[in-house]
């Protein structure tokens, strides 16, 4: 079709601070009342089904989905979460920003920032 075609219909209580998508999953940040976790992360399925909740402190400056794993990340940090909301990975890179963080392999990603390249594997 030339239009889209609206599957379900889910009204948010709170302002959406971040929507990402790859087609298959989209997930919604919200500010969270938790002072030690201040976002809430949800993730739902293409029929609008919710896949997870989960809260979280990164402070972020991209997100996306890769690989069905959520990639959180901002100049010297990153986390990866699965879609059921497991955190896999957090780290902070102390050698320089982040560029780029490109899935290369089952549960590995490469991460390129100013001060080389390095390679992550979840366990």
């Amino acid at each position: 079709k030339s239009e889209p075609e609206a599957v379900k219909e889910v009204i948010f209580q709170k302002d959406i601070v971040s929507s990402f998508n790859d087609g298959k999953y989209i997930g919604f940040i919200f500010r969270n009342n938790n002072v030690d976790l201040p976002f809430l992360m949800k993730i739902y399925d293409s029929s609008g089904k919710l896949k997870s909740e989960t809260e979280f402190d990164v402070l972020y400056d991209d997100v996306k989905i890769s690989d069905n794993k959520i990639l959180l990340n901002n100049a010297t940090q990153m986390a990866v979460y699965s879609l059921k909301g497991t955190k896999k990975y957090s780290g902070t890179i102390e050698e320089g920003n982040i560029h780029e963080i490109v899935k290369v392999g089952m549960n590995k990603y490469t991460v390129a920032y100013n001060g080389g390249v390095m390679t992550i594997k979840l366990k």
